[in-house]
């Protein structure tokens, strides 16, 4: 016998909570070290200092992006675990109400539509499953509850992630133009946007008590946008015939199925489902990949229950779209997860209550202390820097939590994530203001244990250069041992920084010869590379190729550090080679340097201009 939904609103809660419970989600409360869990402690420690985004921190998560990674600071906890829940609860819901309305079928389908999903999505691809189905069904009922919920969790996911915002921004956004030409009715768009806005800023008053940085906050997002794909970006080899199948699956089932509700789909999903994959196929390495294989489920979801027909044909192709992208993440060599139902039962909903008690935390606490074992400062250090302010460089904010000191973050408070070159400017500044800390812990320990070298063996000085600047210019070495260097401020700036009369022109692949400098001197190079107009589509529709920066020391030795295309306006360095931090700017001599790239000729133009700086000690 067929069980209506309409008729049974009682078992339907009942297995929604059953559900929500069932695929509830892993936390992991335990404090770790190095460049991810950095920033994982700062997103809890930020929150329960109160520190706001926009104005003081700038990232590519928000101010609730700890619940994401919930540690046992403050009710850092307690919050993550309702806010998970709700959305447990409001995602299998939203499935129960599409199969109602759109697929008009039985509990049954529900019951396993949702149980699929849940299972394979984590909170990001649930959030934006919200808005996208929130926004077919109100397609389908003109129900306006179910476009408020939509406009709701888009203004809510800025607080939590920026490529969660993104594609819901998107999907509404496409929606709202769809329902515009099909209704005719202008006002709709304008009341619809007019309330999304007035969200945002009550949500962002009710966290921060004051809307300071509130607009800070969308601004920077927008710069963040621009500079995060070229600084994780991996030249993974792709399988074309595979990407080109999924391309041909994801147009063809529109083509073959068309109807009005899998064109409401397509419409909402189409500038998403391009922006997850640029963010996506940028990194390409387990999580990165797996964000767009999971987006793809999300899609497939949606999809099957706006359509109003169900059929083997229609099955198969939504099943080999994911599939075809997980075989080509899995033979790029750079993807090193399996794929597989994550159904947690009653486990990880009976952990996460049981870590409210204090007795229920001391193996997380324990765990923790393990991990922060090994950057705990000495005491000659502690000592030194006291109770006065101090930052982490380049990104290990452990040192924060496994000395209790009293950090004093630089807004862009990781070297080398996002790389803009208007918001280095704002970490220079706020080096070169009243607010910057009385110290720097230098750490020693950085990219495979080497001092200078940043991510994916990026060379330091050559991250986010103005930043690097203003650490030289205004901080000196107290104090050394095998882990870290203590930087204390000085009271007049150390270095000047002048014009340098050299070749002005680069060509790639050929070495550029560098001039003889003086003890106390270093050269920096500033410009901007020309790409072709394929290069400006590829880049504006694909992802940045992998470049390289090549130093030739006076021994004939090489050295050869990746480069972020989006750090060559706020500096790179050119030479000496530094191997370690230096006050005296003493480093090994560089007779030329080289930059290549990964990609083909035709795609940039094959010289770019160079405006030479030299700095010297005052």
């Amino acid at each position: 016998m067929k069980i209506d939904l309409k008729e049974n609103p009682l078992f339907s809660a009942l297995l929604i909570l059953f559900l929500a419970v069932f695929t509830f989600p892993e936390f992991d409360p335990v404090i770790g070290t190095g460049l991810d869990q950095g920033y994982v402690y700062c997103f809890n420690y930020f929150f329960n200092q109160g520190i706001s985004h926009g104005t003081d921190a700038i990232f590519s998560y928000g101010p609730l992006g700890f619940i994401r990674f919930p540690l046992l600071i403050g009710n850092n906890y307690l919050l993550t675990f309702l806010f998970t829940f709700a959305f447990q609860l409001l995602f299998v819901w939203l499935v129960f109400q599409a199969t109602k309305h759109i697929k008009q079928k039985g509990l049954w389908l529900a019951f396993i539509a949702a149980l699929l999903l849940s299972a394979n999505l984590r909170i990001d691809e649930k959030m934006m499953g919200c808005v996208a189905f929130a926004l077919v069904l109100h397609a389908t009922t003109r129900k306006n509850y179910f476009l408020f919920i939509a406009i709701l969790v888009t203004a809510l996911s800025f607080f939590v992630k920026l490529n969660i915002a993104a594609a819901s921004v998107m999907m509404a956004a496409s929606y709202l133009v769809l329902d515009l030409i099909r209704t005719k009715k202008f006002n709709n768009l304008l009341i619809t946007v007019g309330i999304g806005f007035s969200i945002y800023f009550l949500l962002w008053l009710a966290i921060n008590h004051n809307v300071d940085g509130s607009l800070l906050h969308l601004r920077n997002w927008f710069f963040i946008s621009n500079g995060n794909l070229g600084a994780t970006s991996v030249n993974a080899p792709n399988d074309k015939i595979l990407l080109s199948l999924m391309l041909i699956f994801l147009a063809g089932y529109w083509h073959l199925f068309h109807s009005k509700n899998v064109h409401t789909v397509y419409v909402v999903f189409a500038f998403a489902l391009w922006a997850v994959f640029r963010y996506s196929i940028a990194r390409e390495e387990n999580h990165h990949a797996m964000a767009f294989f999971n987006f793809l489920i999300l899609f497939g979801g949606v999809l099957f229950l706006a359509d109003e027909k169900i059929g083997g044909l229609r099955i198969a192709i939504l099943m080999a779209i994911p599939y075809l992208y997980y075989q080509n993440i899995k033979q790029t060599g750079h993807f090193h997860m399996e794929w597989k139902m994550k159904y947690g039962g009653t486990f990880n909903f009976r952990r996460a209550i049981n870590t409210f008690p204090s007795s229920g935390q001391d193996a997380y606490i324990k765990d923790s202390y393990e991990n922060l074992f090994n950057v705990i400062l000495r005491d000659s250090a502690r000592k030194i820097i006291g109770n006065n302010t101090v930052d982490i460089f380049p990104w290990e904010t452990s040192y924060v939590a496994a000395n209790n000191l009293n950090y004093r973050n630089r807004p862009l408070f990781q070297l080398g994530c996002v790389n803009n070159a208007v918001l280095d400017k704002v970490n220079a500044d706020f080096l070169q203001s009243e607010k910057a800390p009385l110290y720097y812990i230098w750490t020693k320990q950085n990219w495979w244990g080497q001092e200078m070298s940043s991510i994916d063996f990026r060379y330091i000085l050559s991250d986010d250069g103005q930043v690097n600047f203003s650490i030289l210019n205004n901080y000196a070495q107290i104090y050394e041992d095998e882990k870290v260097r203590i930087l204390k401020r000085t009271e007049k700036e150390k270095l000047t920084v002048e014009k340098f009369n050299h070749s002005n022109i680069i060509n790639w692949n050929e070495w550029t010869p560098l001039p003889e400098l003086t003890n106390g001197t270093a050269l920096r190079m500033k410009f901007t590379i020309d790409r072709t107009l394929v290069g400006k589509l590829k880049h504006s529709f694909y992802k940045e190729p992998e470049y390289y920066m090549l130093y030739q020391l006076n021994n004939d030795s090489i050295k050869k550090h990746r480069l972020v295309v989006q750090n060559t306006e706020s500096g790179i360095w050119a030479a000496p080679y530094l191997t370690q931090y230096s006050d005296s700017l003493k480093g090994e001599k560089v007779k030329a340097i080289k930059f290549v790239y990964t990609d083909r000729e035709f795609v940039y133009k094959p010289q770019f201009s160079v405006e030479w700086e030299q700095i010297r000690l005052k």
